[in-house]
């Protein structure tokens, strides 16, 4: 790490130099801080310079300027527009060798170790940054291009305008960061409904500006099949409409927005359940059973693939490679579902029994377990499976290297560490961290769980709830969920912030974290809302108005 600076701010005063015990209004809160007492008056905030450290090609350099331009919107587009009557500028400065070791005056230095890794694969895409603003300057270190944006992340919250001046206060500061967990997500159900390519744009945006990786993508269900598959395109004719399908250039252009975000796609083709949808497609027709109206649940045929037919794993395959080799082959993962396949769509399989008797399977957990076996080996070697697993399931056999995304209750959660002791866990807790409960079912009858509060989400704490060490290790991240039965465009935001901003905390932030007491936690979260809110990323209040504005006042 180069240790040579220049003065990027000039300081208005300089208050002395011990450290100030002030909470940094910023969020998620990095694993260390440190404040001083200096205050900086940003010279030309609607200009700033950026020097790239790092030698790069011309066709990545765009993410960097597209990054920047984002950030720069947080705090600094409104102060801008009002002094300048424009939005703020940005001059980057690119390093043409790795051994260039001269430092511009009066720009933000980038330092990127593999400036070149620009993809976010959850795992192996490293987040750590530093970043520092001290009498010398400004500089960010990353290992990774997304590491620089949870640095610019961090930057851009620390900028504040009082009166017309912009300005950063509590300097020198320094920051060292990088997430507690590897895998922090939210997963769209938008085959219950269809949300708008918009909607998701600004959601993705919202991910990023809370530290959070990864979308996962539910995009299939019994309901509907909404995205056009290059290799079957029929499947489309299980979609709600013409006017509700995502496009080939719909798909690549989210996938675009999420890599200049910092964020991870991660598709779910849910199979062999929720597949009524899929029978929509011709291709389909005779290899799909459970189709009898309201069986085996009330409302919509559930639909189950016939896991006995070869010809069900050419076609799953296809729909796969579409995934993993095409639309999102950059970020490595594939979510393959497998839940809640029940007994009564397995008997209305044709020939079940003499096909059981063929395989030496006994009972429809056998047969169950055939398909996640056959499925598994439609997956590429460099693409990460992720299964669906609650207590009702754990007499599938998953590799070690598989992901098991646990959704069922918190009080059986070690089960499912006993049960696979080799495998990491993505945990969305059913009872913490489904956000679709507790407002009715698609009946108008009360729903199966209740609604899970930002404080309950925030109160979450694996260590408490898993007593084993060993078992500890194998939290991989967690997600938060949100079905769609009762969800659209109008009602998607509301519901997932601010109770996604207090979830991005618990997954990045140190345990027990500077600023987690009560009120320093509203008062941050709360600005945090307040930034989405001001970029037009629809948020929920997180209190009253008055509390809001007067957190004092409300006993917190």
């Amino acid at each position: 790490m180069r240790k040579t600076f220049f003065t990027l701010f000039a300081v208005v005063a300089i208050l002395g130099g011990a450290w100030s015990s002030a909470i940094p209004n910023v969020w998620p809160m990095p694993q260390s801080i440190s404040q001083g007492n200096e205050t900086y008056i940003i010279s030309n905030p609607c200009e700033l310079s950026y020097q790239v450290h790092s030698v790069l090609p011309t066709k990545l350099k765009g993410y960097y300027t597209e990054a920047v331009k984002f950030f720069e919107r947080i705090q600094l587009n409104e102060h801008c527009q009002e002094t300048t009557g424009d939005f703020p500028k940005s001059n980057f400065y690119w390093s043409s060798s790795l051994l260039s070791t001269r430092f511009m005056k009066n720009a933000i230095h980038i330092l990127v170790k593999d400036p070149q890794v620009v993809p976010m694969v959850p795992g192996t895409t490293s987040e750590a940054y530093s970043l520092s603003i001290n009498e010398k300057g400004i500089q960010i270190d990353a290992e990774t291009y997304v590491g620089f944006t949870r640095a610019m992340t961090t930057l851009s919250q620390l900028v504040t305008t009082e009166n017309g001046v912009a300005m950063v206060k509590n300097t020198p500061i320094l920051v060292q960061d990088s997430p507690r967990y590897p895998y922090r997500g939210i997963m769209i159900d938008t085959a219950r409904h269809f949300i708008s390519v918009d909607t998701l744009l600004k959601f993705i945006d919202a991910l990023s500006l809370n530290k959070l990786n990864v979308f996962h993508w539910h995009i299939s269900d019994s309901d509907s099949f909404p995205m056009e598959m290059p290799s079957h395109p029929n499947m489309t004719n299980g979609a709600f409409s013409k006017n509700q399908i995502y496009t080939r250039e719909d798909v690549q252009r989210l996938v675009a927005h999420a890599k200049v975000r910092g964020v991870a796609i991660v598709p779910e083709l849910d199979a062999p359940s929720h597949s009524r949808s899929w029978g929509e497609a011709s291709e389909w027709t005779n290899y799909l059973t459970c189709l009898a109206p309201g069986f085996p649940y009330f409302g919509i045929p559930l639909g189950m693939l016939d896991v006995t037919q070869d010809r069900t794993y050419e076609l799953l395959q296809d729909l796969y490679n579409d995934l993993q080799k095409g639309y999102f082959k950059e970020f490595k993962h594939i979510h393959l579902g497998a839940d809640e396949v029940v007994k009564g769509c397995v008997d209305t399989i044709p020939g079940i029994e003499d096909f059981k008797k063929a395989h030496g399977l006994n009972d429809y957990e056998d047969v169950f377990a055939y398909f996640v076996k056959r499925a598994k080996d439609l997956v590429a070697n460099e693409t990460r499976r992720i299964y669906w697993s609650n207590y009702d399931t754990l007499y599938l056999k998953f590799e070690d290297k598989d992901l098991i995304q646990w959704w069922g209750n918190s009080s059986t959660l070690e089960q499912g560490f006993e049960t696979y002791p080799n495998n990491q866990f993505i945990l969305s807790n059913y009872d913490y961290f489904y956000i679709d409960v507790g407002m009715g079912n698609y009946f108008g009858n009360d729903s199966w769980s209740s609604y899970s509060t930002w404080g309950h989400i925030y109160s979450f704490e694996p260590d408490t709830l898993i007593q084993k060490e060993e078992f500890r290790k194998n939290v991989y991240g967690g997600e938060l969920a949100l079905w769609d039965e009762l969800g659209n465009d109008f009602t998607m935001g509301t519901k997932v912030w601010p109770r996604g901003i207090a979830f991005a905390e618990k997954m990045w932030s140190p345990k027990n974290c500077t600023g987690s007491d009560r009120m320093n936690m509203f008062i941050r979260m709360n600005t945090q809302n307040n930034r989405l809110i001001s970029l037009g990323i629809p948020a929920g209040p997180a209190s009253t108005g008055y509390c809001e504005h007067h957190p004092d006042d409300c006993g917190f």
